[in-house]
Parts: structure tokens; sequence; C-alpha cells
């Protein structure tokens, strides 16, 4: 008995990881909840597309306090093209799509990315350099992301020109049966009156990346990070 009770008590936290439905016939649950208009959230990743190689993330943009906006961002890179994609709220309309997309909530882990430090990714090692440079009245991010291939080759993303700004809230996101990684960032860039703040993501695919293929990153979306 004792050992039924065990094999039912996995399965039921099994499934409580991997998400549930909402109810019969209802889309999958996603562990994402919308920030309140007036809160910024945190970078999260939260499902991973196997046949797209795409994660959905949470994605953010308050301009200077005007048009603040929570979206939910699908990052990929599908059959040799770079795949971004913005969806609006509300949630359930979002996990829907995602589902129907093949989206799987659970599975995925994360780290946090700290300033000049190599963090591991499942297989993948992954820096992050992060500076602020702050001038009379105003101040801006600068630095990259590089990825460590398994020969040792170091392999910068050069991020700012691909449109993503970096910040102090920087993270890693992972799937253990996925050679595709999420980095996601929270950052904010303005002067004396106006500060910008948003959340992006870019997806790296690490085998094409190490193998000097020219679709290895995709997003960030644009447009997005990019104070005044």
């Amino acid at each position: 008995m004792c050992g039924a009770r065990r094999i039912v008590l996995r399965i039921a936290i099994a499934l409580a990881l991997v998400g549930t439905r909402a109810k019969a016939g209802g889309p999958l649950e996603f562990g994402w909840q919308p920030a309140r208009a007036s809160t910024r959230p945190q970078p999260l990743c939260f499902g991973y597309a196997p046949s797209l190689r795409a994660y959905a993330c949470v994605g953010y943009l308050d301009e200077g306090g005007k048009h603040r906006r929570q979206v939910v961002d699908i990052v990929g890179i599908h059959d040799g093209w770079p795949r971004v994609e913005t969806h609006l709220l509300p949630k359930d309309d979002v996990d829907r799509l995602l589902a129907e997309h093949g989206f799987l909530p659970g599975g995925i882990h994360r780290a946090r990315l700290l300033p000049r430090t190599w963090t591991r990714a499942g297989a993948t090692r992954v820096r992050y350099d992060w500076r602020v440079h702050e001038g009379d009245a105003s101040y801006e991010n600068f630095g990259d992301v590089t990825i460590r291939c398994r020969d040792g080759r170091d392999i910068p993303l050069g991020v700012r020109k691909r449109g993503l700004e970096l910040g102090a809230d920087a993270r890693v996101f992972w799937r253990e049966d996925a050679d595709v990684l999420a980095v996601s960032v929270a950052g904010d860039d303005g002067g004396e009156d106006t500060i910008y703040r948003w959340v992006n993501t870019l997806v790296v695919d690490v085998p094409v990346l190490c193998a000097g293929g020219t679709a290895a990153v995709a997003g960030p979306v644009q447009g997005r990070s990019i104070g005044p």
C-alpha cells in the first residue's frame, strides 16, 4: 500500500509541475500571472515548444510612465528562421494560443546572471557582462552576453547591436532536453524626468551558433528597450 501511495503522490507532483487543464477541454495552464499595470514583472520564460525551438516569455514596456503594457513574447528559431511574436493578454487567450502552437508548461530551469560571471545553463555556460555609464543627467547600459561552446570557444552575441539593452536583472532559461536557451533582461534607461522600463528576451540555438551558422539567435522584440 505504501508503494502504491508513493506512486500516486509522484504522479500528482508531476502533474502539478507540468501544468493542468483549467477544465475539461480547456487550455493548458502555464505558470505565469499578469503583473499589475504599475509593476514591471521579473524576467520569466515559462513555456517551450520543441517543434518551434521557441520559448514563451513575459514581455513588458513602460514608456516613461505612459502606455505601460505587459505581453507574452514567442521567441525562437524555426526551420532556420528567427521567429519573434508578441501577444496581448488576457492570460486565458494567450495560454490557449500557446497550447495550440505546441508549447509545454514546466520543465524549464532558470538561473540569475551576475555581472562578469560565468553561469552554467545545462551543458552551456553563459557570461553576462553588464555595466552602467552615468552622465550628468542620464545613464546608459553597456555590455554583452557570451556563450561558451563545448570546444572551449567563447562567442559574444553582440546583444546591443541586436536591440537588447542590458540591465541589473538578467536570467537564463533552459531545458535539459533542449539545446536552445533564452536570456531575458529587465532593464531601464533614461534621464532626470523620464525612465523607460522593459523586459525583453533573445533565444540562442547553441549548436548552430557554435557551428558558425547564421540563424543562431532570435529576438529581441525590436524597439522595446530603447530609452529617450
